[in-house]
């Protein structure tokens, strides 16, 4: 049985909503100086910005640390891009050490990305990327509750990254999940609100399938998308309602439902579990 602590799984004002982000392209190996970029805002206008700097290799990010009620360590930060990369969420090459600075005291103050740009790859996993490196200086609390359930609780990574999302996420516009802790989001109900509560998988399978099953088509490329479509497209992979209680989320057959790429499969699996009373009631 999986028991919680609900004080490190949901962390009040631990968004941050000062969105300013410095962002730039060129094909240097070295990170530019950002202190003259144009770019200082969200991602809303990245594609469109890409596409007036034809034949551009990378894409670099920058942004200063803004403690919110949380605060991360740069243990935190390594442990969070490895996960990251771990589940492909980020690429690959990411270098942790070379993604944050430090201050004389040792506290993260400012978090680099430098990611290669594939003009043949999908939108949505480019924005994904974006998104996650996003989460150090937006939503810490969400980036803390994942590394307590992943690390310490040992929770499937999406499922920790659904609940998470549950728990702190305050808003839809930049996070990858058309799902949030506000009333009007609909997406993934019933709502968890404590850990007795349960868990919709469809959102988890969603998410897992969009990372993980390479026959699915996921949507127009970097090279000709002239907006964003990521979190409204992962919402629309997987439809059926697949609750479990949060405190059986570690069973290995939760984790068989959550991995299984048939949809009518995953229900039916989720459908024995439940019969045979092996997990929920």
């Amino acid at each position: 049985m999986l028991k919680l602590d609900k004080k490190k799984v949901e962390f009040n004002a631990q968004h941050s909503a000062n969105y300013q982000i410095f962002y730039g392209f060129g094909d240097s190996d070295k990170f530019p100086d950002y202190k003259e970029w144009r770019y200082k805002s969200c991602y809303s206008n990245f594609l469109s910005q890409l596409r007036s700097n034809k034949g551009i290799k990378k894409s670099f990010t920058t942004f200063k640390i803004i403690p919110t009620t949380v605060e991360l360590t740069k243990e935190d930060v390594i442990n969070w891009i490895n996960l990251c990369k771990k589940n492909k969420f980020l690429p690959k090459y990411i270098v942790p050490k070379d993604c944050f600075k430090t201050n004389k005291d040792g506290k993260v103050v400012r978090g680099f990305l430098t990611i290669n740009i594939d003009t043949d790859m999908p939108q949505s996993m480019l924005y994904l990327w974006l998104d996650s490196f996003r989460k150090l200086r937006e939503d810490p609390g969400f980036v803390k509750a994942i590394l307590y359930l992943c690390n310490d609780k040992k929770v499937n990574f999406f499922i920790a990254f659904v609940l998470a999302t549950h728990f702190n996420i305050t808003a839809t516009g930049h996070h990858c999940l058309l799902l949030s802790k506000d009333v009007y989001t609909r997406t993934n109900e019933p709502k968890p609100k404590t850990m007795d509560d349960g868990l919709n998988l469809k959102m988890v399978r969603s998410l897992y399938k969009f990372i993980n099953d390479d026959k699915l088509k996921k949507g127009k490329k970097v090279g000709t998308a002239t907006h964003w479509h990521c979190n409204s497209f992962i919402a629309e992979i997987t439809s059926a309602d697949l609750v479990v209680p949060i405190k059986d989320l570690n069973d290995k057959k939760v984790i068989e439902i959550v991995s299984e790429m048939n949809c009518n499969k995953a229900a039916e699996l989720h459908s024995k579990l439940h019969k045979s009373k092996k997990i929920g009631g």
